[in-house]
C-alpha cells in the first residue's frame, strides 16, 4: 500500500474507515467480525503468536485496543490517531481559554535597569531586543566614569 512519505500513522478518517495499519497490515477495527467462538479466537491467538515472533527483535512488546484481540508492535505500529473530539479536548486541557493573551491589552514591562517599555498586545513587536541598551541607560552611562558600564536590555 502506498502512503505519504514514510509515516506509518493513519489519519483518523482512514482509521475510522477500518483501513489496516500501514506498518503491519493488521486491522485495528472490526476484529470482532472474525468471531468470538473458540475456533476464531484460536486463529487470532495463533496469528498474534506469529506476529510476536516476527517482532521479537523489536524488544518493545505489543499492544492492542480494548475489546480487540489483534496485537500490534510498540515499535513498528503507532497508536491509533486521536479523534477530532479528543483533539479538541486535549487542546482545551493544554491551552485553556484562561491562558489566551488578550491582544487588546497593553503591557508595562519594567526592565532590570528600571527602564519601562510599553508594549501593545496587538502590535507586531512581540519581544524586547536583547542586543541594544535602552535610551535611559545610555544617558546614565555617559555620566559615569569610563571604567564602569551600565546598560539594560531593550
Amino acid at each position: 500500500m502506498e502512503w505519504a512519505g514514510n509515516d506509518p500513522q493513519l489519519t483518523y478518517e482512514a482509521y475510522a474507515a477500518g483501513e489496516p495499519r500501514r506498518a503491519c497490515g493488521r486491522a485495528l477495527l472490526g476484529e470482532a467480525a472474525l468471531g468470538t467462538d473458540e475456533e476464531s479466537l484460536a486463529l487470532i491467538d495463533a496469528d498474534n503468536a506469529e506476529f510476536r515472533a516476527e517482532h521479537a527483535a523489536c524488544n518493545m512488546g505489543v499492544w492492542r485496543l480494548e475489546n480487540n484481540r489483534v496485537e500490534h508492535c510498540h515499535l513498528c505500529c503507532p497508536f491509533p490517531p486521536l479523534s477530532p473530539t479528543q483533539r479538541d479536548e486535549l487542546r482545551q486541557l493544554l491551552y485553556p481559554p484562561s491562558l489566551h493573551i488578550d491582544r487588546s491589552a497593553t503591557w508595562r514591562v519594567e526592565l532590570t535597569c528600571q527602564h519601562v517599555e510599553t508594549l501593545d498586545g496587538h502590535s507586531e513587536r512581540r519581544s524586547l531586543s536583547v542586543t541594544s541598551p535602552c535610551s535611559s541607560s545610555l544617558a546614565r552611562v555617559a555620566s559615569l566614569p569610563q571604567h564602569r558600564s551600565d546598560s539594560c536590555l531593550e
